[in-house]
């Protein structure tokens, strides 16, 4: 059975009404110090003062609500040059803010062009390694650019002496390494 709840005057009072939901798409926060909600479906304006851990200014309907109170609470702490700060045009409103979107790098080819090159996906390097007279595997080191591992692992392999064991890494005339054949 529900009870409902009555003011001093005798009059029905109305629950408060929930938050309207919010779409998918405008969840992610176009201000500095906004973040959606989703359990009160409100933005959250918070500042991290001094000490190092952020502080909840409060709860909003709106982004702009809750980017204005979180501009109001960094400069009246003096934090303006500290902070990042939500611009505002010379008619009041704010400007978004411009996200620099990293492009995913293009993952490269797991074949290398190089002898005793390979791409290492968990961190996105280039290893040179060679086998020693054994056969043994040995690591030279990780590069970033294949063409670097490349002259790495030619230097090894003719430091060791083992040219004439080895496939080599040629090099055209003007010092540019060439690529190896195609594996068919």
């Amino acid at each position: 059975r529900k009870i409902n709840k009555v003011d001093a005057a005798g009059r029905l009072v109305e629950k408060p009404q929930p938050a309207p939901e919010i779409p998918e798409a405008d969840r992610v926060s176009r201000y500095y110090g906004v973040s959606y909600n989703a359990g009160t479906r409100k933005f959250t304006a918070q500042v991290t003062f001094f000490s190092g851990s952020p502080k909840t200014i409060g709860l909003y309907l709106t982004q702009e609500e809750a980017a204005h109170a979180y501009n109001d609470a960094v400069s009246s702490a003096g934090l303006a040059s500290r902070r990042k700060f939500n611009k505002v045009d010379s008619a009041g409103r704010l400007i978004e803010k411009t996200k620099i979107k990293k492009l995913a790098p293009v993952p490269p080819s797991r074949r290398s062009r190089y002898y005793g090159v390979y791409y290492v996906r968990s961190t996105g390097n280039y290893e040179a390694q060679y086998r020693d007279a054994r056969g043994k595997r040995h690591s030279i080191g990780t590069f970033k650019v294949q063409e670097n591992a490349a002259l790495a692992y030619n230097a090894t392999v003719r430091r060791l002496g083992l040219v004439s064991r080895r496939k080599m890494n040629e090099v055209d005339s003007a010092g540019r390494l060439v690529e190896k054949p195609p594996k068919r």
